[in-house]
């Protein structure tokens, strides 16, 4: 895998988190995907018809399910 870091200007980010400890990473981010999709993305998603403002927020601004990891004191901020 060939990788290019890019300098961008800074964002700003909003989301959903969890904390979760190293040695439960590969349980606990699936679960955290499983949920955040079943709960907040599925039927919008196969219907695109927003029925509250956060789904109308979604929609209208293109935001999808992505991944940022920062390490924290107890693991690592998901």
């Amino acid at each position: 895998m060939n990788l290019t870091y890019e300098k961008k200007e800074a964002m700003t980010y909003i989301g959903y988190h969890t904390e979760i400890k190293p040695e439960e990473g590969y349980v606990k981010c699936p679960e955290f995907w499983d949920k955040a999709y079943n709960e907040r993305y599925a039927r919008l998603w196969q219907t695109m018809k927003p029925e509250t403002l956060v789904e109308k927020a979604l929609l209208a601004n293109g935001i999808g399910m992505f991944a940022i990891c920062t390490e924290s004191e107890n693991g690592f901020a998901y």
